[in-house]
C-alpha cells in the first residue's frame, strides 16, 4: 500500500507526495494540461529539471504518460449511473503490453445506489468518493485499488512489482481527474 498526500500550498501549486514505507519517494506537480513527476520530496516544473522522471499531459480525456522509456495513453471511462469517472490503459510491464480497465460498479436497485468493494488484500476502510476506483485485468482480476482514506489523503494499492512511478501515473490521473471541458461533455 503506498499514501498519496495533497499539500495545498498557500499561493503555489499543491505539491501530491507519493510515500512507500513512511518515505516520500515521489513528487509531483500539476499546473494546467501538464502533470510532473519528480523523485524525492521535491519537484519544480522549470526552475530545475533534475529530477524528472515522468511526465503526464492531459488533453480531451486522454492522460499521456512519458516515463521509463515508455509512452503510453491513460483514457477516462465514465460510469453514467454513479455519475464518476475511472481509467483505464496499456502500458508495457517487464517487456509484456498489460492491459487494466475499471471494475463497473455494482447497482443495487433496492437503494438505488453503486457500489465497489475497495476494502483490498489489507481490509482498509475508504471515505465515500468519487475518486475512489478499482482496477482490473483481462481476467477480472483487481490489479490496482485507489481509495480516500481522509481529507487530501488517498492510498493505491498495487502488487510491488509494478513502477511506483507507473502507481503514481494512475493514481494523479484519478485523483486529479480529466480536465474541466471533458468532464462536463461527458456528463451532458
Amino acid at each position: 500500500i503506498y499514501e498519496i498526500k495533497v499539500d495545498p500550498q498557500f499561493m503555489k501549486l499543491p505539491i501530491i507526495h507519493f510515500i512507500a514505507d513512511g518515505q516520500v519517494v515521489l513528487t509531483a506537480k500539476h499546473k494546467g494540461n501538464t502533470i510532473v513527476i519528480g523523485k524525492g520530496s521535491n519537484v519544480h516544473l522549470k526552475k530545475d529539471r533534475s529530477n524528472h522522471v515522468a511526465k503526464i499531459s492531459m488533453q480531451n480525456g486522454i492522460n499521456t504518460v512519458s516515463c521509463e522509456g515508455q509512452e503510453f495513453h491513460i483514457t477516462f471511462v465514465y460510469f453514467s449511473g454513479p455519475g464518476t469517472f475511472s481509467v483505464a490503459a496499456d502500458f508495457m510491464h517487464k517487456g509484456k503490453c498489460i492491459h487494466w480497465k475499471p471494475k463497473e460498479p455494482r447497482h443495487n436497485k433496492a437503494t438505488n445506489t453503486y457500489s465497489l468493494s475497495l476494502h483490498g488484500e489489507y481490509h482498509h476502510f475508504p471515505l465515500k468518493s468519487t475518486k475512489n476506483t478499482v482496477l482490473i485485468n483481462d481476467l477480472d482480476e483487481s490489479c490496482l485499488i485507489i481509495r480516500k482514506v481522509a481529507e487530501e489523503e488517498y492510498e493505491a494499492e498495487c502488487h510491488p512489482d509494478v513502477s511506483q512511478i507507473i502507481i503514481f501515473a494512475f493514481a494523479l490521473s484519478q485523483i486529479i481527474g480529466p480536465n474541466e471541458a471533458y468532464s462536463t461533455i461527458m456528463r451532458m
